[in-house]
């Protein structure tokens, strides 16, 4: 079939047509060939692969992803930075919430203190009366370490006269209000093993213990 081409001659001014001489060209198949030849009625999806640049076309839904993006463009990005801030919120809340509670925990134990030694002391003074000297004397004893160990924090198993006499001078206490303090222990622990002391000597330990933790009381507030 021969190749036209038209075009216009503006001297003339007409179109003009040329044409080229009519060829016939036989192709014949040649061998090592590949290429599937595409009968009439073959559907493209019996086309797998034609040569090796020409692949079937998908025609099931697939998912395509972006490449070259940063993380801050993913909503993932937001809800992690948005994670973290609750966590660390709720790190303070927990830190301040202990703080409280230790506090809460020192006040009532300072306030149990008080109590704790007039709740001992009348007892002590009961015992007193019942002349029941060994209990007494135990009893007094129980109501000063008790009211050193709740005021001074220290726990009465490592508690002594010592490490009580550092931490009162530590809270201002006087050196003569903690010197009448521990005569009045040492004088029940010499009561325990004697065997007799006198209801006179008994009162008189009761008076001083009570004017001690009195004294205490004023300055450990």
């Amino acid at each position: 079939m021969p190749a036209e081409f038209t075009y216009f001659d503006p001297e003339s001014r007409q179109y003009k047509t040329l044409r080229t001489e009519a060829y016939q060209i036989t192709v014949e198949k040649g061998q090592g060939d590949t290429l599937i030849s595409a009968l009439p009625g073959m559907a493209k999806e019996d086309i797998r692969l034609l040569n090796q640049d020409i692949r079937f076309i998908k025609t099931k839904p697939f998912r395509l992803n972006r490449i070259n993006t940063f993380i801050v463009q993913s909503p993932y990005y937001y809800l992690g930075y948005l994670a973290v801030l609750i966590v660390f919120a709720l790190l303070i809340w927990n830190h301040r919430r202990l703080i409280r509670q230790n506090a809460d925990i020192s006040g009532v134990r300072l306030r149990r203190a008080d109590s704790y030694a007039r709740k001992r002391l009348r007892r002590s003074a009961g015992l007193l009366k019942q002349g029941n000297e060994a209990a007494f004397y135990e009893e007094l004893l129980g109501a000063i370490w008790g009211y050193l160990s709740d005021k001074l924090k220290i726990p009465v198993a490592v508690l002594s006269r010592e490490s009580a006499e550092i931490a009162l001078l530590e809270r201002g206490v006087d050196q003569e209000t903690i010197d009448r303090l521990f005569r009045v222990t040492e004088s029940c622990e010499m009561a325990r093993y004697s065997r007799h002391s006198g209801d006179l000597a008994m009162d008189k330990l009761y008076k001083d213990a009570l004017e001690a933790i009195t004294g205490l009381q004023q300055k450990l507030k």
